[in-house]
């Protein structure tokens, strides 16, 4: 099985989270998402939700992080969000706030990856954010499919 929701379970590369109804064999994908843990709930609250306050964009980035896992058991569509700007603007520090749900900052990669490199990681991110930071390195002909795959939720395979 995939990562992502399979029932009442939440199925990662390393743990299952929730209670199964028999037994989960996970497939991993190529490259696993980058899952880490850093300090404590508090710790987090303290060094990084509090500083979310009366910040749109910080908050928008956060909530889509915790947004992502919850689209399923609650039937939604999935999104596709696109930070847009010129350099040094904030959008790698938005997308490094957006990680330390999932960790930090390591969990962002990048858009420099071929369309079937893109599709082995969207697996991996199942039912997850997937941040994508400097699109400019990507294959400026190869982005509006690449796109499309992610936001469609199937790609060659």
């Amino acid at each position: 099985m995939r990562s992502g929701w399979h029932g009442r379970s939440f199925l990662t590369a390393n743990k299952v989270y929730g209670k199964s109804d028999g037994t989960l064999i996970h497939i991993a994908a190529a490259e696993p998402a980058k899952f880490s843990v850093s300090g404590t709930l508090e710790d987090w609250k303290e060094n990084v939700a509090k500083l979310c306050i009366n910040n749109s964009r910080l908050i928008l980035a956060v909530s889509a992080a915790f947004a992502s896992m919850i689209l399923t058991p609650c039937e939604a569509d999935n999104f596709f969000l696109h930070f847009y700007g010129r350099s040094s603007q904030g959008k790698t520090t938005m997308l490094d706030v957006a990680s330390s749900v999932f960790g930090d900052h390591s969990y962002t990669r990048t858009w420099r990856m071929t369309d079937n490199g893109l599709e082995g990681i969207a697996m991996a991110h199942n039912d997850l954010c997937l941040f994508l930071d400097e699109i400019s390195e990507c294959d400026p002909f190869k982005i509006g499919a690449m796109a499309y795959m992610l936001v469609n939720g199937s790609g060659k395979t």
